[in-house]
């Protein structure tokens, strides 16, 4: 026997379903689980994204505003950064390596999306240095060393005897080619297509687009499943609060082992709604950012636009 009910003191309206609803029910549920978990981890990468942009500007201002030993401030800035760079590939290497499990949990059916999202990640890598790069660093720092080698401050006048000029200051980082030199852990394909130094701040950049791209191109494979999902979710607590008058706290699908007195329940699915609105919040706010490598904040006063 399968039915809608809440499991609490007191009687409650129990509205008997079909086996292949309670199955629906608990397929749409592990849906919007897997969709969620994308989503999530996702947002925990971004997030790691940010913290190490928001301590670049942090970093600059504090160098232009503060005197203090050089080498001292550098060393700082180095172990801060090398915690961000630990923080943000291996948040990548989770989301690159648990998506395809979360599609696959999310669209059980559907063999080919697999097979897309493997070829999405292929054309990445084969597309773009800075992929590859990012992909042997994250080995690299894993099994072996930091990702941070050197880190330079600079500063610059907009322009020369010009009373509105600004003076402008940024900060680079550095992967040293010479520091990998016969490392196993960094691959040796990547190895030699590097230049002498990577800038780390501009290729990350162009590494989180291309994650950006795949991530964009999932969520549109999955958003009509999820919908439905979601909508079946929807419609079976609709239905059965308009059946009892009652509302939907404590409601859930069951199914019941009718041969015992009293009935016991052998599995159960929540029924509820509001959690996924996290998702939905997620959706919203973490949008397309592949053309991250154009994107530059600032605080200059005399910003103009070319025409």
């Amino acid at each position: 026997m399968f039915s809608i009910t809440k499991r609490i003191l007191g009687e409650t309206y129990d509205m008997v379903i079909t086996e292949e609803e309670h199955e629906l029910i608990k397929e749409s549920r592990r849906c919007l689980s897997a969709s969620l978990a994308i989503e999530e981890k996702y947002d925990i990468l971004l997030s790691n994204y940010y913290e190490l942009e928001r301590d670049c500007l942090n970093n600059v201002l504090q160098r232009q505003l503060f005197e203090g030993d050089v080498y001292e401030q550098v060393a700082t800035s180095m172990s801060l950064f090398n915690r961000r760079f630990v923080n943000l590939l291996t948040s990548a290497r989770l989301y690159l390596d648990q998506t395809t499990a979360n599609a696959k949990e999310c669209a059980p059916d559907e063999p080919g999306l697999l097979k897309n999202i493997s070829l999405w990640k292929s054309d990445a890598y084969d597309s773009c240095f800075e992929y590859r790069f990012f992909e042997a660093l994250r080995n690299y720092v894993q099994h072996r060393g930091l990702a941070v080698h050197k880190v330079e401050f600079n500063c610059r006048w907009t322009a020369i005897s010009i009373p509105s000029a600004e003076l402008h200051h940024w900060m680079q980082m550095y992967t040293e080619k010479k520091r990998l030199t016969g490392d196993r852990a960094f691959k040796s394909a990547v190895y030699k297509q590097m230049p002498e130094q990577v800038e780390l701040s501009m290729a990350v950049r162009v590494y989180l687009g291309l994650i950006n791209d795949i991530h964009l191109k999932l969520r549109s494979a999955l958003e009509d499943r999820v919908d439905k999902a979601r909508d079946k979710i929807a419609s079976a607590i609709e239905v059965y609060c308009d059946e009892s008058n009652e509302n939907a706290a404590g409601l859930e699908s069951i199914k019941w082992d009718v041969t015992k007195q009293p009935r016991v329940a052998e599995e159960s699915v929540p029924l509820l709604i509001e959690w996924d609105n996290i998702r939905q919040s997620l959706v919203k706010k973490n949008g397309k950012v592949s053309s991250l490598k154009k994107w530059v904040v600032t605080n200059s006063q005399s910003v103009t636009t070319e025409k």
